[in-house]
């Protein structure tokens, strides 16, 4: 029969043990320092100056009594330091610093609290985050409110030349992209393939003019379905074909130029 428990390494009395009190009371004495797990410091690398009873987590830097004892909980009994190897994913609160710590293995680790969720390193919702995606959400919906009056989502880049954008991607491909990109303008780019891309509109930040393969490119260009130019559309570059006249009408010109013609 082995002599301790295999979790919290109780010792348990043996048959025909004699003095199982001092067995037993050792028991309580573990249970005593490892239950509702509280420390007075968790930083100190000497030991202190203590009292019975009092508890402590050994850092990697522990010294004289505590030297050897990383990383375990260390009790004053009244006489000597007695040490207990603790396990991954003990929980003990650090009176000292107000805060949690856990034990992963290799060390104790603060447990974030909810006034600090600014600094987290990722979030994920229903998703898994990492080192690019630091934020991630898998979700049907998401909802951005306002709080009483007016809402601005505001997604800012470092330099002119970097990319701030929102892609759109049908499977991972990427089929549109709006924002500002590699420029100061903003633009919405559309591919068919999720490798090649074209600009399909671009605003100028000083003129506001616009640009594009979404915008006529000259008088001549007749193509269905771009946006017409007022200073392309209204002038006689875009009407085919020769000057000639039939009756009073002008055919060939633009209609302003023929309206004036019949006139004079």
């Amino acid at each position: 029969m082995s002599q301790t428990l295999p979790n919290l390494g109780l010792p348990v009395m043996q048959p025909s043990q004699a003095q199982r009190h001092v067995t037993n009371n050792e028991a309580l004495n573990v249970l005593d320092t490892v239950t509702q797990l509280c420390v007075l410091d968790s930083t100190l690398t000497t030991p202190p100056l203590a009292q019975r009873g009092d508890r402590y987590l050994v850092p990697n830097e522990g010294v004289d009594a505590w030297e050897n004892h990383v990383g375990a909980l260390a009790l004053y009994d009244g006489n000597v330091w007695l040490f207990i190897a603790v396990q991954v994913g003990w929980l003990a609160f650090d009176q000292s610093r107000g805060r949690y710590l856990h034990f992963d293995g290799g060390g104790w680790v603060e447990l974030p609290q909810q006034t600090e969720l600014a600094n987290l390193q990722n979030v994920g919702i229903n998703s898994t985050a990492d080192a690019t995606n630091r934020l991630s959400i898998s979700a049907s919906a998401s909802l951005y409110s306002h709080e009483g009056a007016s809402h601005q989502v505001k997604v800012n880049k470092a330099s002119t030349a970097d990319t701030v954008s929102l892609l759109f991607q049908t499977n991972w491909s990427g089929h549109a992209e709006m924002g500002l990109n590699g420029s100061k303008s903003w633009s919405l780019k559309i591919s068919p393939d999720g490798s090649s891309w074209q600009e399909a509109i671009s605003f100028d930040p000083s003129s506001g003019s616009v640009s594009g393969a979404f915008i006529q490119s000259a008088p001549t260009d007749t193509m269905a379905g771009r946006l017409m130019r007022t200073d392309f559309g209204y002038s006689p570059g875009n009407i085919i074909g020769g000057v000639s006249e039939v009756g009073v009408v002008q055919v060939g010109r633009s209609l302003s130029e023929a309206v004036w013609r019949m006139e004079t």
